[in-house]
């Protein structure tokens, strides 16, 4: 399985969506140990910005991804550019 399909059956539909029905209206708090690419945080903010809902979200990365190799993963075509390109 190809890892946008990996990650938006078990991170999002399996784990988000699942956070956001159990607690409705609360703000949604992540901590991801091993935060890799990034993709799960590329698609947990790009689905709660859609649904106005909050979310705070940690994610610890012992080696992180250079720049240029985040642009290399070809993720920005998975979620909206505004969440691609925000640099908050």
């Amino acid at each position: 399985m190809e890892p946008y399909k990996k990650a938006k059956h078990v991170f999002i539909d399996a784990g988000l969506k699942h956070a956001i029905a159990s607690f409705p209206g609360k703000e949604i708090s992540i901590l991801e140990v091993g935060f890799g690419t990034g993709l799960n945080f590329l698609l947990s903010i790009a689905h709660c910005t859609e649904h106005k809902i909050p979310l705070t979200y940690t994610g610890l990365e012992a080696f992180p991804l250079k720049i240029e190799e985040l642009e290399s993963t070809g993720y920005a075509a998975y979620v909206p550019d505004n969440v691609w390109n925000e640099s908050d």
